[in-house]
Parts: structure tokens; sequence; C-alpha cells
């Protein structure tokens, strides 16, 4: 969620969610009829959010496919080492 989000982007958040969660701040949002603004404000935030946090994701699950391809290629290369020298007769 946003609360793991950089300082920044929370703090932005936080700002922004207030004008609309607060009481005493309702009166203001409905004099100046400016809701849309906050609201598309909070979702400009949460879509930079969630496209960083893909970003990330994508990055670290590369990492992962990497790093399981690598070590299954390692032991095929091991069993098939392990193989030949049987079938040599050295084991």
């Amino acid at each position: 969620m946003i609360f793991n989000a950089e300082v920044d982007t929370r703090r932005r958040f936080n700002e922004l969610t207030s004008h609309i969660t607060e009481n005493r701040r309702l009166a203001e949002l409905k004099m100046f009829q400016n809701v849309d603004y906050f609201v598309r404000r909070i979702l400009g935030i949460l879509n930079e959010f969630r496209e960083t946090q893909e970003k990330a994701e994508r990055t670290k699950y590369f990492y992962a496919a990497v790093a399981t391809g690598a070590s299954a290629l390692l032991v095929g290369v091991v069993i098939m080492l392990i193989v030949l020298r049987v079938v040599r007769g050295a084991m």
C-alpha cells in the first residue's frame, strides 16, 4: 500500500487526503468545488506509486528467474559430468 512508499510520496498523499477527509475542510471543498482536483491528484500519486512498485517487482522476479535458471543449469551440468564418469567407468 501507499504507506510503504517513500516519505515524500506518503506526505503528499496524506496532505491531499486530509483535504477530503477532515470535517473542517469540507465546507471549503464544497464552496470552491475542487473535489475533482484533489481526487485527480490523489489518483496520480497512487498510480505513480503502483508503477514504481510494479517496476521493482519485475526487477525482483527477473533476478529470481535468472538465479533459478543458473542453479538449474549448474545442477544439470554436474549430473551430466557424474553420468559421463560412470559411463566411462571412472566411478
